[in-house]
């Protein structure tokens, strides 16, 4: 039980953990669902409604139970977890560069497979900042988990910002 609480800047892939106990039996798989995570802003003086915005679900995911493979197709993977452990589930959600700084709500469900699903809150606060990197220059962000899921260099393209090579008579550049 229980909730996820953060806070990301626009732009940041923000990671999270989600701990699953085993505690009276074995859990042969886990299965996540996300809701969209959204955001009420107060109605405005002239009596118009409250604005939502949102984050989508599928701006979430979690890393064990799925993603992209080296190959760049998509696979699910099962998650068992023994009795008396905790497996640790690595999730994220990528926030807007375009974000309306606030809170941001939703939930995660948790389903064990055979036993009663948990549902957990999810409360996300989004600061004004803009992370161009998505937070990639702050390692302690842990935002390079989203790089699991690349399809980045799939082909045999040139990645920006690099440059083909150019090969001389006795150089390579």
């Amino acid at each position: 039980g229980g909730s996820v609480r953060g806070e990301a800047a626009r732009g940041e892939y923000f990671a999270f953990q989600i701990g699953v106990w085993a505690a009276r039996e074995p859990i042969a798989d886990v299965e996540l669902r996300f809701s969209d995570l959204v955001q009420s802003v107060p109605r405005i003086e002239d009596g118009s409604p409250a604005a939502r915005t949102l984050i989508p679900a599928s701006a979430l995911t979690c890393f064990n139970t799925g993603g992209v493979g080296w190959d760049g197709a998509p696979f699910n993977k099962s998650v068992p977890v023994e009795k008396g452990h905790v497996q640790a589930l690595w999730c994220g959600v990528q926030v807007p560069r375009d974000a309306r700084p606030g809170t941001f709500m939703g939930a995660v469900t948790v389903s064990p497979k055979g036993l009663p699903e948990t549902i957990l809150a999810v409360e996300l606060r989004v600061t004004d900042e803009l992370l161009a990197d998505a937070g990639d220059g702050d390692p302690s962000r842990m935002t390079r988990l989203r790089w699991l899921d690349s399809r980045l260099a799939q082909d045999d393209d040139i990645v920006p910002p690099y440059t083909p090579l150019t090969i001389g008579k006795s150089t390579v550049g």
